[in-house]
C-alpha cells in the first residue's frame, strides 16, 4: 500500500526539495513553547515551497499548522492583527479538509492569545469564539478519549464572566482533557479561580502540575503562556504567605522566560507582580516605578485586561502616598475598563479599592461601594476579597462611632492612635487601615509630635486620659 504522502503532489514537491511534508507542523509546536524565531523561519521556508503547488490533504493540513504557529507567534510578540489573520488562514485551511479538532484549537488559541488579552472589550467576540470551538469539538468527539466534555471550550470565558461554579462543574465532569490546548483552558480558569476563592493549596497544585521543578524549570520545556501565568500566580501566592524570597525566585524565573522567548504578552503582568512584590516589602519608590512600567507595557500594544489591573494598582499606590486625586483617577479608569470589558470580578476589585480610598472622606459612599462589591463576590465565593470587604466595613463602622480627633490630629493619625492604644503593631495597623507599615510609622511620628509624647506607652496613656478608647 503506498505511503499517504504519495497521494499528495505538494508532499512530493517538498520531498524533492529535501523537506518532509510534516515539517509544516513545526511552527505550531515551536511557537507554543516560545521558540518564535525558529517558528517564523521554518514557516517562511515551508510556505515558499508550497505556494505554487497543487495542495492535497497532507500539505493543506500542514499549511494550516504553519499558519497556526504564526498566529501564536504574532500574538505573543504583540502583533494581534497579524495573529488574527494567521488564525483565520489556519481555520480556512482546516475547513477545506473537515479537520474539526484543529478548527476548534484555532478558535481557542485565537480566544486565549488574541481576543482575551488584546480585544477584551469585545466580550461578544470571546463568547462567539468559545461557542464555535465547542461546536467543532462536538463534531470531532470521536478523535478524543471518552470522558472529555466539549464544554471545556467555555472555561476561560466563564472565568471572566463570573460563572465560576459552572466552570468548576465542567472541569469535574471531564475525566479526560485531551491535548495541551484543552488543558490550557483548565489552567487559565481553575488556577486563578482557586487563588481568588482562597483555595491556595489547589492553586499551588495547578502550578506544580505544569512546573514540577518550580522556579528552576527551563524555558521551552512547557507551553510558554501557560508557564508565564503560573509563575506570576506562584509569586502572588508566595507573597500572600509572606515568603518574599520564594516570590522573588518565581518572578526572576518569569523574567528569564520572557527574556529568552522575547514574548510581549506577559510583560505588563510581570511588571504588575514586581510592583506588588516591592509593595509588600514597603519599597514604595520601586513599587511606584514598576507600576509606571506596567502601565506603559499594557498600553503598547493595548491590552485592556492588563490595564484594568495596572490602573487599580497605581491607584492603590497613589492612595498610600496620600495622593487622593491621582488615586481617584486611576481607580476610576480601572473601574470603567472593567465595565467596558464585562468582567464582574475585576469590577468588584476596583470597587473595593475605591471604597478604601473614600473611607476617610465619604463614609457613606465607601459603604455603598463595599456593599456593591460584596454582591459580586458572594456568588463567586471570592473569600479573600470578602475578608477585605469585611475588614473595611468594620473599620468604617468603628470610624463612624469615633469621637473628634484631639490636638490637631488628622483623621488618619487619629485612626493610628486608636489602634496603637489597642496594642496593635505597625504591621497590624497597616493591615487594618490598608496602608503600609512604613506609612503607619510616619503617621505615628506625627502623632508623637502633636501630642508631645515620646513612646507608644505615652500615646496609649494619652488615649485613656482623653477617652479615645
Amino acid at each position: 500500500m503506498p505511503d499517504s504522502a504519495d497521494l499528495d503532489p505538494a508532499a512530493d514537491k517538498l520531498a524533492a526539495a529535501g523537506i518532509n511534508h510534516r515539517r509544516g507542523s513545526l511552527p505550531w509546536f515551536l511557537a507554543a513553547v516560545g521558540r518564535f524565531t525558529e517558528a517564523r523561519e521554518i514557516a517562511r521556508i515551508y510556505r515558499t515551497h508550497v505556494t505554487d503547488a497543487g495542495l492535497g490533504p497532507l500539505a493543506l493540513s500542514n499549511l494550516g499548522h504553519m499558519a497556526f504557529g504564526l498566529g501564536i507567534t504574532h500574538a505573543s510578540l504583540g502583533l494581534p492583527d497579524d495573529a488574527r489573520k494567521a488564525f483565520a488562514a489556519a481555520h480556512d485551511t482546516y475547513v477545506q479538509i473537515d479537520h474539526h479538532a484543529v478548527i476548534a484549537f484555532a478558535h481557542l488559541s485565537e480566544l486565549m492569545d488574541v481576543s482575551i488579552p488584546y480585544r477584551t472589550r469585545n466580550y461578544l467576540e470571546r463568547r462567539q469564539l468559545a461557542d464555535a470551538a465547542q461546536s467543532s469539538l462536538a463534531k470531532a468527539r470521536g478523535a478524543f478519549a471518552s470522558g472529555m466534555s466539549e464544554r471545556l471550550a467555555q472555561l476561560a470565558v466563564m472565568y471572566l464572566d463570573g460563572r465560576w461554579s459552572e466552570a468548576r462543574a465542567i472541569a469535574a465532569e471531564s475525566s479526560s482533557h485531551g491535548t495541551y490546548i484543552l488543558r490550557s483552558q483548565l489552567t487559565h480558569a481553575l488556577a486563578p479561580i482557586a487563588w481568588h476563592q482562597g483555595h491556595f493549596l489547589e492553586a499551588w497544585q495547578q502550578v506544580d502540575s505544569l512546573l514540577p521543578d518550580g522556579p528552576r524549570s527551563s524555558p521551552g520545556s512547557v507551553v510558554l503562556l501557560d508557564a508565564l501565568m503560573l509563575q506570576r500566580l506562584a509569586a502572588n501566592l508566595a507573597l500572600g504567605e509572606g515568603d518574599k524570597e520564594r516570590a522573588r525566585a518565581w518572578l526572576e524565573a518569569n523574567d528569564s522566560w520572557l527574556s529568552w522567548s522575547g514574548s510581549v504578552l506577559g510583560r505588563a503582568e510581570n511588571e504588575i507582580t514586581w510592583s506588588r512584590f516591592h509593595r509588600h516589602r514597603d519599597e514604595s519608590t520601586s513599587a511606584w516605578d514598576r507600576s509606571e512600567r506596567a502601565l506603559a507595557a499594557a498600553e503598547a500594544p493595548h491590552q485592556p485586561l492588563a490595564l484594568i489591573d495596572a490602573h487599580r494598582l497605581k491607584g492603590e499606590l497613589a492612595r498610600e502616598r496620600g495622593d487622593a486625586d491621582t488615586a481617584e483617577l486611576h481607580l476610576a479608569q480601572s473601574l470603567n475598563l472593567a465595565d467596558a470589558c464585562h468582567i464582574p470580578f475585576q469590577r468588584a476589585l476596583s470597587l473595593v479599592a475605591l471604597a478604601e480610598l473614600r473611607a476617610t472622606t465619604d463614609r457613606e459612599g465607601a459603604v455603598e461601594l463595599a456593599r456593591e462589591a460584596r454582591t459580586f463576590c458572594e456568588p463567586l465565593e471570592a473569600q479573600p476579597t470578602l475578608d477585605r470587604i469585611d475588614a473595611l466595613t468594620a473599620n468604617l463602622s468603628s470610624t463612624h462611632r469615633s469621637p473628634e480627633a484631639p490636638a490637631g490630629l488628622t483623621r488618619r493619625e487619629f485612626d493610628v492612635l486608636q489602634l496603637v492604644a489597642k496594642g496593635l503593631t505597625d504591621v497590624e495597623i497597616g493591615d487594618q487601615l490598608f496602608i503600609s507599615s512604613r506609612t503607619v510609622s510616619q503617621h505615628l511620628r506625627s502623632v508623637y509630635g502633636k501630642l508631645d509624647v515620646r513612646s507608644r506607652t505615652e500615646a496609649t496613656r494619652f488615649s485613656y486620659e482623653h477617652g479615645i478608647l
